[in-house]
């Protein structure tokens, strides 16, 4: 098994991970992922030797506690070498080989993956201007996916203010990739690229939103989807596309759409949160701190079970893909 390419940590689930997996599972190349839900990972060593803390190394004069910021509150525990790598101290966060230099924003990691992988696949475009053209799709997604995190974030108890930002967000960002595939199959040209892999993950993160519509409701808010399907015919098909081939359906999970003709084209997401590539992981995997079972009974359900490290060590080596690490291979 060839070295990984790139080593990532990050909360988990996490779609912009997917993003880098997808691009890894295409160009045949290696990208190491460890990590554990963004709740946990106040208690894990932020280094790219990324462990979990026991209770005695988590204290508030250890040399690596920092205040959190920016989705995490309280106190983390990041290294200086971290920090180095990682100015602002966000996840995801990528390493090269041996941790030297730190890759971070999720379609910059997305890049890098491209590029290592590129003598397998060229998923980057046939030549500079092409690639230029590639990265004007990358830097347009960025502003659609930062609008949708804030929107929502902020679902639980959604206001007019925010609703109206993610609706003018979202159609212009449409709009575009909508006009873009009205000329060429993929966003650049006729053949898959990066910027397609970003789309759908970041799209299908979005379309999350259904979740929350009588959150909506009781605001007197409509789902800033509603009519998509029917508005934005290709960007929405292009997706569902894209989301059942092996790569995206296997690495992201169950992103399936039902359009409701009955109810004015109007798309429904069962969202499967992402399977950590569950099927093809299996058998790659190794930790020394934890490992989780999970099983997707239904596209919206998660059940874990943890074993703590005492349990794991009277039991043999489970053969179920861990959290912990996650090795993607072709």
């Amino acid at each position: 098994m060839a070295a990984p390419v790139l080593r990532v940590f990050s909360y988990l689930p996490n779609p912009r991970v997917w993003k880098a997996l997808i691009a890894a599972d295409l160009c045949g190349v290696e990208v190491e992922v460890s990590g554990d839900k963004g709740a946990n990972l106040g208690s894990w060593l932020w280094d790219y030797e990324a462990r979990p803390l026991d209770e005695r190394e988590r204290t508030a004069d250890s040399p690596h506690a920092r205040i959190g910021r920016r989705g995490f509150s309280g106190t983390l525990f990041k290294t200086d070498a971290f920090l180095a790598a990682h100015p602002f101290g966000t996840v995801p966060a990528a390493f090269s080989p041996g941790g030297e230099v730190g890759i971070f924003e999720s379609n910059s990691i997305l890049r890098a993956v491209a590029r290592q992988g590129a003598g397998a696949r060229s998923l980057y475009g046939r030549d500079d201007y092409e690639a230029s053209r590639i990265d004007s799709f990358l830097d347009a997604n960025l502003v659609f996916a930062r609008e949708a995190q804030v929107y929502l974030l902020g679902m639980r108890e959604p206001d007019a203010a925010t609703h109206e930002r993610m609706a003018a967000a979202y159609e212009f960002y449409l709009a575009g990739v909508e006009s873009a595939l009205g000329r060429t199959a993929y966003l650049v040209g006729d053949e898959l690229s990066i910027a397609d892999i970003s789309f759908v993950c970041d799209f299908a993160q979005f379309l999350r939103e259904g979740h929350y519509e009588d959150e909506l409701a009781k605001a007197g808010l409509p789902l800033v989807s509603r009519d998509g399907a029917a508005e934005h015919p290709k960007a929405y098909a292009h997706m569902l596309r894209l989301s059942e081939t092996r790569c995206v359906r296997e690495t992201h999970g169950d992103v399936s759409q039902l359009v409701s003709p009955q109810d004015g084209g109007r798309m429904t997401v069962p969202w499967g949160r992402g399977r950590l590539a569950l099927a093809r992981a299996a058998g790659r995997v190794k930790t020394q701190w934890l490992w989780s079972v999970v099983s997707f009974s239904t596209p919206r359900r998660i059940a874990e079970a943890r074993l703590s490290a005492r349990a794991r060590a009277r039991r043999p080596r489970p053969k179920t893909p861990s959290y912990r690490r996650v090795l993607l291979a072709s």
